[in-house]
């Protein structure tokens, strides 16, 4: 891609990890739970 070949950029999570994660926080919205507590735990992880 463009960002690789320029920035040398990759993802730090593969395609599924990041759908994963996006239903993740979707079902914790929906069910009216703690989103910020929700994103808070997938940017940690997310920098691991």
């Amino acid at each position: 891609s463009k960002l690789k070949t320029t920035f040398g950029w990759k993802p730090r999570w593969n395609f599924d990890t990041a759908i994963e994660k996006s239903v993740e926080w979707s079902k914790v919205y929906v069910a009216g739970g703690d989103v910020v507590a929700c994103m808070d735990k997938e940017i940690e992880e997310f920098f691991e």
